[in-house]
């Protein structure tokens, strides 16, 4: 009841509050919506130069520099996965895996998330790690 009477009584700090939230929910889905513009652009060279007469490794390597940058870390796994095996059309596995790494890009591009979870920062970042390291640097960790 007490709870209720300050309220009624100070209703103006309910509206900025109300007025405030508003305005930074419509601020975060224009990021939202930058990004994901962004992360289409660079989905799309990416395949532009990948499927060009003459193929660059220069701007092959620049594109996936910005895919890391961009892109969501699903994006990265199928990407890294991509990138260790080889793209094939012709090979039924590697085409699989490049049809998954299409799926999972437009997935980030119609859904956009600016930030993940703290767990999954936390618990995920060595794999992330490898991902960048196996897109970047063609690394491939050594089995034991």
């Amino acid at each position: 009841m007490v709870i209720l009477e300050w309220v009624n009584a100070n209703g103006w700090i309910m509206t900025v509050i109300a007025l405030l939230a508003g305005a930074f929910l419509t601020k975060r889905r224009e990021l939202y919506l930058k990004l994901a513009e962004k992360k289409g652009e660079h989905y799309s060279k990416y395949f532009d130069i990948l499927y060009a007469p003459q193929f660059n490794d220069r701007l092959y390597y620049y594109q996936k520099t910005n895919i890391v940058l961009y892109g969501s870390r699903e994006v990265l796994e199928k990407l890294a996965v991509c990138e260790k095996n080889g793209i094939s059309i012709t090979d039924q596995k590697r085409n699989l895996e490049f049809y998954e790494l299409i799926y999972e890009m437009k997935k980030d591009i119609e859904k956009p998330r600016l930030t993940l979870s703290l767990f999954k920062r936390i618990f995920h970042k060595n794999n992330l790690e490898e991902n960048v390291k196996d897109i970047l640097f063609d690394y491939k960790k050594k089995s034991n």
